[in-house]
């Protein structure tokens, strides 16, 4: 009769490591289906994002995502050009984030900035058709400021404000709503520190700085929108609004505030 030997270590040690396996097979699965997408922006019906450090665009009722980079780098912060015919974005392809832009469907991609240090896209300036980004090239410190620069390279712009973050201009480019601080990345929840971002309003005609939020927390990622035209002493006008989120109640809400009346309100 044969007799075989028991390996009790060893079965253990196989059994842990199916285990282990399955468990590692079941999360890339799930993740698979419930990807996680980031820096979303939206022109007409179409949507653009980030998942897996690439940049996706989808339409904004559903459907299947295309995907539009293919490197072995880093994309983030798509943003689509006023006319809807360009993305710029934030490549991050030799350990140095610069600035890029293509086309729609992914194809032509130019560098833009060549600066050793970050330069991060922010959004556009909608009167100039240039791509407004975030640098610390021109700063004494830690801090950095708003630059513009044509799709082309050229026109290399420093804005006025000297120190920003985040950013968004007002449709007819005479105003912006910006954070002096970009900590919305950080993992601070409901901090109420001096580094929480308060929305200022600059205004370039007349070099004015408005702080709108004026609360003891982090109100991030303004965003303007033109509202409907009213009759307002008997002259027609446009009212910009600008979008925020803002952390109340230790959760985090969007906000809404109308120059015009000067108070923020929750949406």
């Amino acid at each position: 009769m044969k007799t075989y030997k028991k390996f009790p270590g060893k079965s253990k040690t196989i059994f842990h490591g199916l285990a282990t396996l399955i468990l590692i097979l079941a999360a890339t699965v799930v993740s698979a289906q419930n990807p996680m997408m980031q820096y979303p922006d939206i022109y007409n019906n179409t949507v653009v994002f980030v998942s897996g450090g690439d940049i996706w665009k989808a339409a904004a009722d559903g459907g299947i995502a295309t995907r539009l980079t293919f490197s072995d780098g880093r994309e983030s912060n798509p943003k689509f050009s006023p006319d809807g015919k360009l993305i710029a974005f934030t490549g991050e392809y030799d350990g140095n984030p610069d600035v890029y832009v293509m086309n729609t469907d992914g194809g032509n991609i130019k560098r833009i900035t060549f600066h050793p240090g970050m330069d991060e896209v922010i959004g556009w300036n909608p009167l100039k058709n240039k791509i407004m980004f975030i640098s610390g090239r021109q700063s004494t410190s830690r801090y950095n400021k708003m630059f513009l620069v044509s799709p082309d390279g050229t026109g290399l712009e420093e804005m006025i404000m000297y120190d920003a973050a985040r950013g968004s201009f007002s449709p007819d480019g005479s105003k912006i709503a910006y954070n002096k601080d970009n900590q919305d990345e950080a993992t601070w929840k409901r901090y109420t520190g001096g580094r929480a971002q308060e929305v200022f309003i600059y205004d370039f005609k007349t070099n004015a700085e408005t702080n709108i939020s004026n609360y003891n927390g982090a109100d991030q990622f303004p965003m303007s929108q033109v509202m409907e035209a009213i009759k307002l002493f008997m002259r027609w006008v446009v009212i910009y609004g600008c979008w925020t989120l803002q952390q109340r109640n230790r959760k985090k809400f969007l906000y809404r505030y109308w120059p015009i009346w000067r108070k923020p309100a929750r949406s």
